[in-house]
């Protein structure tokens, strides 16, 4: 009767123990999957401005940014230099991704030019060397070693980066090519993942000025991840909801 009694005692321990895991794996579930409906645009159930808004408070703005290369770099360059006033004020920090040398160089010269016209201030600027996700005229072969290799690299950077930007006044501004797919995709995995603190990635995709009637491969993809999505011409907001026009912006 005693060993009768003491396996009935063993199995309830462990279907207690097995209800408890489960109900633990459930929670955790349960938390993770609001977090992902929280973090991605396009899944949230209220508004994007009553969301806790990690570049409204006070404290000198960390910025990162992308130079894709070539037309995209222009862009990007005008956009900071015609916003120099509200983005580089109070002692900011600049975290620059770039994919060539060419466009550091644009970089380090705006950085000392324009800048000091349009009353910016900059406290620092650091540097992260990116790997193109596909090169001009790549097979499709050949970009499926380049995209594995740069979300290894990518997503090293991206911790570093997101560790300067977490818990401070904040802003990710991408313009550019493919490999602003992968870094839109790693800053919002660890959003989700980052149970520490409730920041948005305060993510803006600006959309090329050539793209007047249709979305390029990145903005398409760009679109569901970034927290606001710009395009310079109206037609296009018009065409895709989530879209915000203020007019040519680069």
């Amino acid at each position: 009767m005693d060993i009768g009694m003491g396996v009935n005692e063993s199995h309830l321990n462990s279907s207690m123990d097995a209800s408890a895991i489960v109900g633990i794996g459930l929670l955790v579930y349960t938390f993770y999957v609001f977090r992902l409906v929280r973090s991605l645009p396009w899944l949230r159930l209220h508004n994007a401005s009553s969301r806790s808004n990690s570049f409204t408070k006070n404290g000198p703005l960390q910025i990162f940014v992308f130079l894709g290369s070539g037309g995209h770099t222009g862009e990007m360059l005008r956009i900071l230099e015609n916003y120099a006033p509200t983005l580089m004020n109070n002692g900011c920090t600049i975290h620059v991704g770039y994919s060539d040398n060419a466009s550091k160089l644009k970089f380090e010269s705006f950085a000392k030019s324009s800048i000091d016209k349009k009353s910016g201030s900059i406290h620092a600027v650091k540097y992260y060397e990116f790997g193109k996700a596909r090169e001009v005229n790549a097979s499709i072969f050949e970009s499926i070693g380049t995209v594995i290799a740069t979300l290894y690299t990518s997503l090293l950077h991206v911790l570093t980066i997101r560790a300067s930007l977490r818990s401070k006044p904040h802003l990710i501004l991408l313009n550019g090519p493919g490999t602003c797919c992968i870094l839109a995709l790693w800053f919002k995995i660890w959003e989700i993942l980052d149970f520490t603190t409730s920041d948005s990635s305060n993510m803006v995709y600006v959309e090329s000025l050539a793209r007047i009637n249709t979305l390029s491969l990145t903005g398409k993809i760009l679109y569901y991840l970034s927290d606001m999505f710009v395009v310079q011409w109206p037609q296009l907001s018009e065409k895709y909801p989530r879209a915000k026009s203020f007019g040519v912006l680069t």
